[in-house]
C-alpha cells in the first residue's frame, strides 16, 4: 500500500514537472520579445529587440533562419536543460544561418549589457530556392558573403545618394 502512494505521489510530481516544461516553453514567434513584422510563403520576418538585463522566455526555433545583429551588444544563451553560454558581444552587420530545420533548438537568450539587443532573425518558410545565378551578382558591388542549402547571403555598398536595383 505504502508502494503504491509512493508510486502514485512519484508519478504525479513527474507529470507536474513534465507539464510546467512543456508550458515554459514557446514557438519564436510567440515570444514576446520577438515580434513578426513581415510573414509570407517564403519568409517570417521576426524583430527582436532585448532590453539590458532583460531575459527572454524559452522558444523553440524550429525553421532554418538568418540572422541580422543590428546593434552591439553583451548577450548570451542557455539552451534548456544546459548551463548558459558566457556573455559574448554581438557586432551590427554580423550575419550567420542557422540550420534549426535539422536541428531544432530550445533556448533563451540574455542581456548582460547596458545597450538594447536587436537582431533580426529570419525564418525560410520555403525550403526550396532557385539555384540559378542572382541577378544580384551581376551588378557592380554586390559581393557574396556565404551561401547555403536555402539561402544566400549579399553584402552590398550603395554610397549616399546611390541606387541598387534589386530582382
Amino acid at each position: 500500500m505504502k508502494s503504491s502512494a509512493l508510486y502514485s505521489g512519484l508519478l504525479s510530481l513527474l507529470l507536474i514537472v513534465w507539464g510546467y516544461s512543456a508550458l515554459a516553453q514557446v514557438p519564436v514567434k510567440n515570444e514576446p520579445r520577438h515580434k513578426v513584422v513581415l510573414e509570407n510563403e517564403y519568409v517570417r520576418l521576426i524583430d527582436v529587440h532585448i532590453p539590458p538585463g532583460d531575459t527572454t522566455l524559452y522558444h523553440v526555433h524550429a525553421l532554418p533562419s538568418v540572422v541580422v545583429v543590428i546593434t552591439k551588444a553583451l548577450t548570451g544563451s542557455q539552451v534548456m536543460g544546459e548551463n548558459p553560454t558566457s556573455p559574448g558581444e554581438s557586432q551590427p552587420g554580423n550575419t550567420w544561418f542557422a540550420a534549426y530545420n535539422e536541428k531544432p533548438i530550445t533556448h533563451r537568450v540574455f542581456n548582460a549589457g547596458d545597450t538594447m539587443f536587436h537582431v533580426m532573425d529570419i525564418e525560410l518558410v520555403k525550403e526550396k530556392i532557385d539555384t540559378g545565378i542572382c541577378k544580384i551578382e551581376k551588378q557592380n558591388g554586390g559581393e557574396l558573403l556565404w551561401e547555403e542549402k536555402t539561402v544566400r547571403c549579399y553584402k552590398l555598398i550603395i554610397t549616399h545618394g546611390g541606387q541598387y536595383k534589386l530582382p
